[in-house]
């Protein structure tokens, strides 16, 4: 859910259509009207198969990670290089995820040998875990 979530608010922000697509959509919309009147489903479909360019960049890329998830490929198994993968997944338990080139990957916690002491007296056993 939280996939879905991310991509629908990467397509709302990336939604932009200008005035002049706008005036566009109106006139289809009149055109194809049938004799009930205007489909507004038919228009929407028929502007969508007609402006693909358009619309497509609105879709968020699959392997924009956010935080918290990296990059996997179709096996779903962590890969660190965005050509080696197909979308992002939730890093597992004893992974983070780290920003590399543009996206975010799950890379292993790296675990301190000794542990070793903070400011505050609190012990530090682990580093980058989430």
């Amino acid at each position: 859910l939280k996939a879905a979530e991310d991509r629908s608010y990467g397509l709302m922000k990336n939604l932009y259509v200008d005035q002049s697509e706008i005036q566009k959509l109106v006139i289809l919309h009149k055109q194809i009207a049938g004799p009930s009147g205007p489909d507004p489903y038919e228009t929407a479909c028929t502007w969508l198969k007609d402006n693909r360019e358009i619309w497509s960049a609105w879709v968020p890329d699959k392997t924009l990670c956010p935080e918290g998830r990296g990059l996997v490929d179709a096996n779903g198994q962590l890969v660190l290089d965005r050509s080696q993968a197909v979308e992002c997944a939730t890093c597992p338990a004893g992974h983070t995820s780290e920003k590399s080139e543009g996206t975010r990957v799950c890379v292993q916690c790296c675990w301190a040998k000794k542990p070793s002491v903070l400011k505050h007296g609190w012990p530090m056993l682990a580093m980058k875990c989430t």
